[in-house]
């Protein structure tokens, strides 16, 4: 599973979302046997983290008489007698005991559904009957058991969708698919306090706009895996010069080569200003991208309250010094977070960003805001556990003509009359990305020369009397 690719060679990645087996017989030891071992190797940790159930048909867990039982299952198997491996399974019949015990103190984990053959199974010219319900059985509180019309065989091939057997195990998958599915959005609700929602979106289409960053050397050490000496970068500027376009820009292009998370601050809003709902966002946005730490959170949730509502201070040491921090993953993880200025507590958050120097998983962040005294203060002080860098945001001039002339690109008029617009819109709005944004929308909508040249000269050239 873990190398599995498709047919173009392409890795499957399996481990991304949730995973059920179905298995059959002996087939269920194997998957009890894998389960139990992926749980000590962290190269599986991601696979086995996403198995959320097992649907068991005809497998052998437990009885008095097991070498028994394996050694029916061999002989309808092969149609002769197994000599060769009977010893071994006789003699080994307590190892499957013991299998099944270790496993049992890992099936609270799963929800588990054992479907057990009913009728005698047909080797040569005798019947017996192979895998009874005793042994189908785990007897486990949460386990749902079931029986079919079926032996040993005909258990798990069915004659068509018609078929009694076949709609009694496709109905219990669709059972469970829907329960972990309900299981994933109460986490997400604990989280987000809601449905998933835009405020995890990029607000803009930022193609092309802020390239310049890439070239930074100071992005560059920061966006270094193999020899990684920046931990974070401080991006500031003043009010409306594009900074949300440039950390967009940002978690945009790394979404899709790397691990990161993006939060954007909105004091308007308030529900997206307070420092509680950026910790559970990006909580959240890890679960949907690490299933091991996906896992470890519904552990979280299903022993304590909801994290809506959680102080600040418990969800950090919760979510992030009790798990993240905790976990050792190969991965570099990359935080943005925009409009620190418009967080309720920015102090709060830049001493709490500290506890990631005792990260056993490497992570880097990007803050972005206005410059502000107590955040240059908070900033000074991180730098003491943390290589720290401040980066002025000077290049929005080079950005706003990116933005503009990508826009008229689209106006039905002539070349000359789009670089002379162009021109203006950047003299207009004077390193004011916002201004070149809402005028631009103005502007857009005009369909001569005239309409262009009127619209331009009645734009006021402050945000104030734009706003108005």
């Amino acid at each position: 599973m873990k190398f599995a690719k498709n047919n173009d060679l392409e890795e499957l990645e399996l481990g991304q979302r949730p995973i059920i087996f179905i298995v059959h017989s002996m087939g269920g030891l194997v998957a009890k046997q894998a389960y139990i071992i992926g749980q000590h190797d962290h190269q599986f940790s991601d696979i086995v983290s996403s198995i959320r159930a097992i649907m068991f048909l005809a497998t052998p867990h437990r009885g008095s008489n097991l070498a028994e039982i394996l050694n029916r299952i061999l002989t309808v198997s092969f149609f002769h007698s197994p000599k060769l491996y009977i010893s071994e399974l006789s003699t080994g019949s307590q190892t499957v005991a013991a299998l099944n015990e270790q496993f049992r103190h890992l099936a609270s984990k799963l929800e588990i559904i054992s479907f057990y053959e009913t009728l005698q199974t047909s080797y040569g010219p005798k019947k017996m009957m192979v895998v009874g319900k005793d042994s189908a059985t785990l007897g486990y509180q949460m386990e749902i058991s079931n029986p079919l019309n079926a032996d040993h065989h005909t258990v798990c091939k069915f004659k068509s969708n018609l078929d009694s057997n076949y709609i009694c195990v496709r109905n219990a998958l669709k059972t469970l698919v829907s329960s972990i599915r309900e299981k994933g959005k109460k986490i997400a609700h604990g989280l987000t306090g809601s449905e998933p929602s835009s405020q995890f979106q990029i607000p803009i289409n930022t193609t092309l706009i802020c390239e310049w960053i890439r070239f930074n050397p100071l992005f560059a050490d920061w966006m270094d895996e193999v020899n990684p000496t920046l931990d974070l970068i401080w991006i500031h500027a003043p009010p409306a010069s594009g900074k949300s376009v440039l950390s967009a820009s940002v978690a945009h292009q790394l979404s899709r080569e790397r691990l990161c998370v993006y939060y954007f601050f909105r004091f308007s809003d308030n529900s997206q200003h307070s420092l509680g709902c950026c910790l559970r966002g990006i909580a959240f946005q890890l679960a949907d991208q690490l299933p091991s730490f996906r896992q470890a959170l519904e552990r979280v949730s299903s022993s304590s309250q909801t994290l809506e509502k959680t102080d600040v201070k418990i969800i950090w040491d919760r979510v992030f010094v009790q798990i993240l921090f905790k976990m050792r993953l190969s991965a570099m993880i990359y935080w943005i977070i925009d409009a620190l200025d418009e967080s309720d507590d920015p102090q709060l958050l830049l001493y709490l960003i500290q506890g990631i120097s005792n990260s056993n998983t490497p992570i880097k962040v990007l803050l972005v805001s206005r410059y502000t005294s107590v955040i240059i203060t908070a900033v000074d002080r991180l730098s003491s556990l943390l290589s720290v860098s401040c980066l002025p945001f000077e290049e929005v001039k080079n950005d706003i003509m990116l933005f503009v002339e990508r826009e008229v690109q689209y106006m039905r008029t002539t070349t000359k009359v789009k670089m002379e617009l162009v021109n203006k819109m950047v003299k207009g709005a004077n390193g004011n990305f916002l201004w070149a944004s809402l005028a631009m929308k103005e502007v857009i909508e005009c369909n001569t020369e005239k309409d262009i040249d009127d619209t331009l000269s009645g734009i006021p050239r402050g945000m104030e009397g734009l706003y108005q």
